[in-house]
């Protein structure tokens, strides 16, 4: 009787640490990875609200992903969602000036150039002046066609030589002030002073292109 009992508990033991072994083997591992979980922004080209996605592994950088069907999207680890809207920011196009004002800046880098061209006749006798009557505004038409910002619908977008909006800012500004100081150094101060005030005008009704390019 006492032999069938030891038998009978040592099957029941037996059978106890088998079920526990199969539960330990079945039951996932402790793995610091698996706990982990990152939240992940997917965002589709035509700029669709955003959807989230939790991992249970961190993916590797520059990995692609596929949501049910749909077509592969960018996976964006922390920080990156912020770049990225800062450099679509930066490739926005500047705000369109209406046709008036358009007109009204082609006046103003005309009135410019004929002024630096004048000044510069003005300055030395001979051949001199005329090179100086050529080269001075040359100079200045070949400065403001060349450095620009990508994107500056004042333009045409193109930029030869890419510049920071606040760069462009100055350059436009320098060339108009040039010109405004020239026609004031040849005693002609009350179109240097029109010059001035319509320049100012301008860029007052281009408030919204100022931002722009100050944002550059």
């Amino acid at each position: 009787m006492t032999t069938r009992r030891l038998a009978s508990r040592a099957v029941a033991l037996a059978l106890v640490t088998l079920c526990a072994c199969a539960t330990a083997w079945s039951a996932p591992t402790a793995n610091p990875q698996s706990r982990f979980s990152r939240r992940l922004t997917l965002t589709t080209a035509a700029s669709t609200p955003d959807y989230r996605l939790q991992l249970a592994t961190p993916p590797a950088r520059g990995s692609r992903l596929r949501v049910d069907g749909a077509s592969p999207l960018q996976a964006e680890t922390p920080g990156t969602r912020e770049r990225r809207h800062v450099q679509a920011a930066a490739q926005e196009p500047a705000p369109v000036m209406n046709k008036w004002n358009l007109g009204l800046r082609f006046a103003l880098e005309l009135s410019a150039l004929g002024a630096m061209g004048w000044w510069g006749q003005q300055q030395t006798d001979g051949a001199g002046r005329y090179a100086l009557m050529v080269g001075v505004p040359v100079a200045g038409a070949a400065a403001w066609g060349t450095f620009a910002v990508k994107g500056d619908s004042s333009r045409s977008g193109k930029a030869p030589i890419a510049v920071s909006g606040p760069v462009r800012l100055g350059l436009e500004l320098a060339i108009f002030g040039f010109a405004t100081w020239a026609l004031n150094d040849m005693d002609e101060g009350r179109l240097g002073a029109g010059l001035a005030s319509v320049t100012v005008v301008h860029y007052a009704m281009s408030y919204r292109r100022v931002a722009w390019l100050l944002g550059r």
